[in-house]
């Protein structure tokens, strides 16, 4: 009887600690995932940077882009969280080369920014719970701005910006899939996060807002840029210095 009592206590001790892993395993496999998407195109003479045109040729806006590009690749390293480059263009070994090896290349396919941007976030938000996108030209983006983004996000915002000066803005995040907020959009002008939070507010979202960032689309954005001591250490700025002829002030 004694021995039948104490297999009944082995079966319940084993019992329960496979119920207490298998609720720890659950419970790891709940934690909230991240992953950045970086939208960009491959940069290629007279395509890229066409802006700053009216100042440097075509190569050295393929220069400048990839120092951006690098400078992103120093940040993703640092995060240690899944990343997605979502391209335009056609990719190349040399755009490859810009980046680790562990991130993943996936096609911005048709359409304008919005749909674009909106055929990305639907597809890394099949496999992870927390998504942020950013663009190509903030070169001294650091991993504070991340975290910001992604702590807001984990509080329970549906959706997180980084405003940019000139009126759009340089990042972007959500929890759940939100098509609407790229809906009705006409880029790349300066009502572009006004008119966007008015969508989310309109449909009962909540966000949160980081500090406002200078993107580098312009001749005089890339002045300020390198009047400010701080971004030294970014290879955009470096290379500015280096190979570009700056008006200084």
């Amino acid at each position: 009887m004694e021995q039948g009592k104490r297999q009944v206590l082995i079966k319940s001790s084993r019992w329960l600690v496979i119920t207490q892993v298998t609720q720890r395993v659950q419970s790891i496999q709940e934690k909230p995932e991240r992953a950045l998407i970086i939208m960009t195109r491959v940069p290629v003479a007279r395509e890229t940077k066409t802006r700053l045109m009216t100042r440097f040729t075509g190569e050295e806006c393929v220069a400048f882009h990839e120092a951006c590009l690098e400078d992103l690749n120093r940040l993703q390293q640092k995060i240690n969280i899944p990343v997605y480059i979502s391209y335009t263009g056609s990719l190349t070994d040399k755009f490859i080369s810009l980046f680790s090896e562990n991130v993943r290349y996936i096609p911005q396919g048709e359409g304008d920014l919005g749909v674009r941007m909106a055929q990305a976030f639907f597809r890394v938000l099949s496999s992870y719970k927390h998504v942020v996108m950013i663009g190509s030209d903030i070169p001294n983006l650091t991993e504070s701005h991340l975290e910001g983004a992604f702590a807001g996000l984990e509080s329970g915002k549906d959706l997180v910006f980084g405003p940019a000066l000139d009126g759009g803005y340089y990042l972007i995040g959500m929890n759940n899939f939100h098509s609407e907020v790229f809906e009705g959009i006409i880029w790349s002008r300066a009502d572009v996060l006004e008119k966007t939070i008015k969508r989310v507010q309109e449909s009962g979202l909540s966000y949160s807002l980081l500090e406002k960032m200078r993107d580098l689309d312009t001749y005089e954005d890339l002045l300020e840029y390198t009047r400010n001591p701080e971004n030294a250490s970014t290879r955009a700025w470096q290379m500015l210095q280096e190979h570009l002829t700056i008006a200084k002030a």
